[in-house]
């Protein structure tokens, strides 16, 4: 498929000035304005036959008797709420999927849709449920009227059935406020389009049935069922499982913020107000993937199956009340994966994690209520994220070649250990390499040899204070053995190799993260694979008793205390991260007897954030197991006494997260879990650098 492979380095609206200015050369200065210097129409431009919402471009109506007047909305300021609602309406729009917007009265749900229609040449009909709506004026009426002198029954349709048949937005405001004689009867009508049905049959004349025009769009409001943000709304009901599954199901604040209220009255009296909305916030749609070539697309069928677990996940939480604690209740239909997989068939760009990400938000962030509630949902589509299989250059060998062909150089994926089939030759060509590194070891154990036949490699750099370090690589291979070796962790050390060289583009990164980021030590640790076979085993071994230390740092008989949210994932359940697969590893870190003091307080979500943007990793439970254990025995004491710290490359399936700690008290390492967007101020983060070996 031609689609599949195309990469975008940016995905920006065309509606973007890109603010280019040609140089005196001929060449280009990419200087782009920031959002906050565009000018409000940057966050809406109206186009001959569309008009584009943050992004999103939405075709033109036919018009129609119900458009409303654009006039009406001349002193009306729109402030980074309206335009990122008027965005989630557009995409409603050009989705043609139902949309319901359930916050508080006068943040702007009615205005929004209203210009919208207007800008768009759209019939907009208005269905309010409530006791002083007249049925005939939204269903319609018969009525005589005198045609050629001869008094005859007509029909004449409200302005609801006019919008059905004819296209156009219906509005249905106070949707949750059914309990009246229009809800009653106009409530089955809505149930039917939403069920897809093609046509609806109108009773009130004679039965007729009509067809549901194909460019109709049904967008609803309600306010809170309930008290919500000190405003009560009485008389609403909790939509039901199968009625909220119909919707797209978005929640706004329950009462207008004071900045928004502010910017707004600022901005309808002519003064000068910033609206100021990232470009991360602009959406624009693909070129059209049909729903059967999606598949084809490399990733897509990772982010299905991530889906399916950050639904199960989510629908677990929200039914034990961890999550989704507000008035109108969460439920995840089977549609609406449906509806996702339509959204990612149209706003695919090229960048597989960046449209899941957003069709996510739009469909699953949206329906949370709590800023805590979105950071755990943005955590596991993060923590979802698809990472293309490596490719490296691997050298063949000449018989090989001929056959297939090629040259001797070629580029391919890395191959899955467990489908590879040696032939005879390279099985020979390995024995011969192992008995090569035999005989080198015993020259280099004799002595006899002169000392720069087996030059070791030694690596000298400075941390930010100007405190020289030395890393000397035979030497840091061997010690890592033996302490492994200590542990009866005998698998850790076999697997290490006999002698580690680095590249010069690895030692220079060594370098740059200990001239950035202070590392003072470094450590060789075997696949990320045997870590976790081994983790039962370190666990048992990481706490044995330690000579020379104090009674209070001395490890209790209990061992690793786990709480009640971690034990029965430990230790088959708990995944890792950021980790080569099926090659040992170094890892450049810390030993600082407590996590930094500017790491603390902040949430996992922050913590993962830092790391991602500086090129850095965290630790997992492993590595902390033997950061803990060789920290002790060096120092006859403990690290973390008074401060812990998350560990940002471990997760559990259950989305919580991993935190360690040393107790005094109970002279036991404390593994626990919380929820990613929890804070402390005693609660910190170590980082570390991996480069594979």
């Amino acid at each position: 498929m031609s689609e599949q492979n195309r990469q975008y380095n940016v995905v920006a609206p065309d509606s973007v000035d890109k603010g280019e200015e040609k140089k005196k050369d001929g060449g280009v200065d990419g200087k782009k304005e920031t959002m906050a210097e565009m000018s409000s129409d940057k966050f809406f431009e109206e186009r001959e036959n569309s008009c584009v919402y943050l992004g999103v471009e939405v075709p033109k109506g036919n018009g129609g008797e119900l458009v409303p007047n654009k006039d009406a909305f001349a002193d009306y300021f729109y402030t980074e709420e309206d335009y990122i609602l008027m965005r989630e309406l557009a995409t409603s729009m050009r989705l043609k999927q139902p949309l319901i917007v359930e916050g508080g009265s006068g943040i702007g749900k009615t205005s929004a849709v209203k210009r919208m229609c207007a800008d768009l040449d759209m019939n907009y009909g208005l269905v309010s449920f409530s006791e002083s709506t007249d049925l005939t004026d939204v269903i319609g009426h018969k009525d005589i009227v005198i045609e050629d002198g001869e008094e005859k029954i007509k029909w004449f349709d409200g302005y609801a059935i006019k919008i059905i048949r004819e296209g156009g937005a219906l509005f249905l405001d106070e949707y949750n406020f059914q309990g009246s004689k229009i809800g009653g009867r106009f409530s089955p009508i809505i149930d039917s389009i939403l069920n897809g049905d093609k046509t609806i049959n109108l009773t009130e004349n004679d039965n007729e049935l009509i067809q549901v025009h194909p460019d109709l769009v049904l967008i609803a409001a309600q306010n809170p069922p309930g008290a919500e943000d000190g405003e009560e709304f009485t008389g609403r009901d909790v939509l039901s499982a199968e009625k909220f599954g119909r919707w797209t199901f978005h929640k706004l604040a329950g009462k207008m913020s004071k900045e928004m209220e502010q910017k707004r009255m600022f901005g309808m009296m002519g003064m000068d107000v910033e609206v100021d909305i990232s470009s991360e916030e602009f959406r624009s749609a693909g070129e059209g993937i049909p729903l059967s070539e999606l598949k084809d697309i490399p990733g897509m069928m990772h982010w299905v199956e991530k889906y399916v677990e950050i639904r199960e996940t989510l629908e677990s939480k929200v039914r034990d009340r961890s999550m989704g604690r507000q008035a109108q209740k969460i439920y995840f239909n089977p549609r609406l994966g449906q509806k996702i997989l339509r959204y990612v068939s149209e706003f695919y760009r090229g960048d597989v994690n960046e449209v899941w990400k957003n069709a996510l938000e739009y469909y699953i962030e949206k329906m949370f209520k709590s800023q805590e509630d979105r950071e755990k949902v943005r955590a596991l589509v993060n923590q979802s994220k698809f990472i293309p299989p490596k490719k490296e250059t691997k050298r063949r060998g000449l018989d090989r070649n001929k056959k297939k062909g090629a040259d001797a150089d070629s580029t391919e994926p890395e191959p899955d250990k467990s489908e590879v089939v040696k032939t005879p030759e390279e099985l020979e060509k390995e024995k011969t390499i192992a008995e090569i590194e035999k005989i080198k070891k015993r020259i280099k154990e004799s002595g006899k040899a002169p000392e720069e036949w087996f030059g070791e490699q030694i690596i000298t750099t400075k941390t930010p204070e100007g405190k020289e370090i030395t890393f000397n690589l035979e030497q840091i291979l061997n010690e890592s053995k033996e302490f492994y070796q200590s542990l009866n962790l005998t698998e850790w050390a076999t697997e290490l190799p006999e002698t580690i060289e680095l590249t010069e583009e690895q030692i220079n990164e060594i370098k740059e993260k200990v001239e950035k980021f202070g590392f003072n030590k470094m450590r060789i640790l075997p696949t990320i694979e045997t870590q976790n076979q081994t983790l039962q085993k370190l666990s048992q071994e990481a706490h044995m008793s330690l000579d020379g230390l104090e009674e209070s740092e001395q490890y209790s008989d209990e061992g690793i205390w786990l709480s009640d949210s971690v034990k029965p994932e430990f230790p088959d359940k708990i995944k890792n991260i950021n980790r080569p697969k099926g090659k040992c590893y170094i890892q450049l870190y810390k030993d600082d007897p407590e996590v930094p003091d500017e790491t603390l307080s902040k949430t996992f979500i922050k913590a993962r954030q830092y790391q991602k943007e500086n090129n850095l990793q965290g630790f997992t439970l492993a590595e902390y197991l033997i950061f803990q254990r060789e920290f002790t025995q060096n120092n006859k004491k403990h690290p973390e006494h008074n401060k812990y710290t998350w560990l940002t490359d471990s997760d559990l399936p259950s989305a919580r997260v991993l935190d360690s700690i040393w107790s005094p008290d109970d002279r036991q390492i404390i593994v626990a879990s919380n929820d990613s967007s929890y804070r402390n101020a005693n609660l910190g983060f170590r980082s570390s650098a991996v480069l594979e070996v």
